[in-house]
């Protein structure tokens, strides 16, 4: 993206020796590029893209664009931040900080977010199921309530294929075909224009998942192959737009730590330039901080010595 990017503390500036922390948003990469840090000669803005102007005592922001509903940390590196005294992004005030090097604040984009994890999950007895860090259940039922945006009825027309007439049919063929191997056809992307439900697991070695959506049990799931870990579901057709929805299920003996929450997929919703004037009704994500499998054994013989870095160097820019 071309952008200076914040670690989880809302650092960008590190000195040798120091470790960062990026948490990465779920079904995405980053590719990272370090540089050596230059004094700040005119606001350097961290965290998204876009331009900065300091006019006397207020910093302007502009051209930045966020997904609705979402919230985004930003920073602005200034030689004097503590002479700031207004923040506008985009137009709008906005509620700051400042540090001795830097403005801090968050930004949050008007508009309905579009869920896509479904991360809160309700036990029979109204307890939450916390995951991905769980202990073994012989058997367990769980259920979420969801809202898909209206548009994004129009978001899956627009990704119809072009040769969607000629495709369309042999392609859902394929993925229930028992007589052929097409399984790299079964993948959600050979369908954009769907709405496809995921549930992945670890190692996959739970037993009769079973799922209903609105009360109604949808039957048997696809599998990309038969040794994949997620089920695969089009689930265009049985939910609402605009309204509540809820899909239940039931799994049972599924091994410690192997349930790594179900998410939906379908096309990319247009980024906004409209920001809140400050942050609210903020959705907690879950959060994959270590492993959801034991290690194995150790790659390298014990006692041995193992490969080491013995000199690096940042190139300049």
């Amino acid at each position: 993206e071309g952008k200076l990017v914040l670690d989880n503390q809302g650092k960008s500036v590190f000195a040798l020796g120091q470790e960062a922390s990026l948490t990465i948003p779920a079904n995405s990469c980053k590719l990272l590029e370090l540089k050596r840090a230059t004094k700040a000669t005119k606001p350097i803005l961290v965290g998204m893209s876009g331009h900065t102007q300091l006019i006397k005592n207020q910093l302007l922001i502009t051209g930045i664009k966020g997904k609705p509903g979402h919230v985004y940390p930003i920073r602005v590196r200034l030689s004097e931040p503590a002479s700031v005294k207004k923040v506008k992004i985009n137009g709008v005030r906005q509620d700051f900080s400042v540090t001795d090097s830097e403005v801090r604040l968050d930004v949050q984009f008007k508009g309905n977010a579009y869920p896509r994890e479904l991360d809160h999950w309700i036990k029979p007895d109204g307890s939450i199921f916390e995951f991905p860090y769980h202990n073994k259940q012989e058997s367990l039922k769980i259920k979420t309530k969801f809202r898909i945006n209206k548009d994004v009825v129009q978001l899956l027309e627009k990704a119809r294929p072009k040769n969607f007439g000629e495709m369309s049919e042999k392609i859902a063929a394929w993925q229930v075909s028992e007589k052929y191997d097409y399984s790299y056809h079964n993948f959600t992307c050979s369908r954009p224009e769907r709405l496809w439900l995921i549930i992945p697991f670890t190692l996959q070695k739970v037993s009769d998942v079973k799922v209903s959506i609105n009360s109604i049990d949808v039957g048997d799931l696809l599998m990309n192959d038969t040794t994949g870990h997620s089920f695969y579901m089009d689930i265009t057709d049985l939910i609402g737009y605009g309204v509540d929805n809820e899909i239940e299920l039931f799994m049972q003996e599924m091994n410690e730590n192997e349930f790594m929450g179900p998410f939906l997929m379908y096309p990319g919703e247009e980024l906004t330039g409209d920001v809140l004037s400050k942050p609210k009704d903020i959705d907690m994500r879950v959060i994959y901080n270590k492993s959801l499998i034991s290690p194995g054994p150790p790659r390298y013989i014990k006692g041995a010595n193992r490969p080491v870095i013995s000199d690096a160097t940042v190139m300049g820019n």
